[in-house]
């Protein structure tokens, strides 16, 4: 069952009024909409009980639908050891996530919501930190969520439209995302969903993210086609409209980019076949070339 303090903070999908409740295992409003609980995930997209006002944004169902035909191996985005890939992108985005998180401090008591969450790999890092952490994603990867984290007191699953989360008004501290942003179906709706439901001077840090210079830019158009030809939106959306998009919807922000000492740099040049010999070059124009990095603001 969802946790007291979760409660505390939702919203009714259908009619957005805080009038969840327990209800037979799942959770009900008295406007008649009701939401499965599934093994500890409140599933506010389940295709059966559809209450969400205005439905499922069709991006979203593509995203689910082309996550979930990987997942039983139809269909494959990776060239060579997908399983390798997948901890080079683990271990880096944790890297990255370490280097972030002492710049958000003072996190112990913080409410934090974490959008596109997949199995909820990263809710540790809040967790230690003293956080309550609201894992939020699409897809059924929630449920792949390590044993220690199903029954931990502060930590809670949430299936949810990231643009769309039936969260109160100022009902959280954080909101986090992982490499997950840039899969938005409107990145402007995203800032404004972050900034509704952050208190006042609450913080929103979208990590990891690819913010493409504009050389890297027009470079990399095709970037993510693969990707979208299978109905995941890939977004590669330049590093000036990031920050326009945030100061529209409220926030004070700024971009950052993970330190990459020059073995780093060899690894990815590798990765892209190409010579290392190349790194100190690299490493000089780091500020062009880097594409991942991160969005740190604040609600005004």
């Amino acid at each position: 069952m969802a946790p007291a303090w979760l409660l505390e903070r939702l919203r009714c999908p259908r009619c957005d009024r805080p009038s969840l409740r327990p209800d037979e295992g799942d959770l009900a409003c008295d406007c008649g909409g009701r939401y499965r609980v599934d093994r500890g995930v409140v599933d506010c997209l389940d295709p059966e009980r559809l209450e969400v006002r205005g439905g499922v944004h069709r991006a979203v169902l593509d995203e689910r639908a082309a996550v979930a035909s990987i997942d039983r191996g139809e269909v494959s985005i990776e060239e060579g050891d997908a399983a390798a890939a997948r901890q080079r992108h683990l271990r880096r985005t944790r890297s990255a996530l370490e280097e972030v998180l002492p710049r958000l401090e003072p996190l112990d008591g913080a409410v934090a919501v974490e959008l596109g969450a997949d199995d909820c790999w990263a809710s540790p890092l809040l967790l230690e930190r003293g956080c309550r952490v609201v894992a939020v994603d699409i897809t059924e990867h929630l449920q792949l969520a390590a044993s220690d984290l199903l029954e931990h007191p502060d930590h809670a699953r949430l299936r949810a439209d990231m643009n769309r989360l039936p969260i109160l008004d100022g009902g959280v501290d954080l909101v986090v995302a992982i490499a997950a942003a840039h899969h938005s179906w409107s990145l402007a709706q995203t800032f404004s969903e972050a900034h509704r439901v952050l208190r006042p001077g609450g913080r929103i840090a979208l990590c990891c993210e690819p913010l493409p210079s504009w050389l890297r830019f027009l470079l990399g158009r095709r970037s993510g086609d693969a990707e979208r030809r299978l109905g995941i939106n890939e977004g590669w959306i330049r590093r000036g409209r990031w920050l326009r998009l945030g100061r529209r919807a409220g926030f004070e922000v700024e971009l950052s980019f993970p330190s990459l000492d020059r073995e780093a740099i060899r690894e990815r040049l590798a990765e892209r076949r190409l010579p290392t010999l190349l790194a100190p070059t690299a490493r000089a124009a780091l500020r062009i070339l880097q594409v991942s990095g991160h969005v740190l603001g604040r609600r005004r």
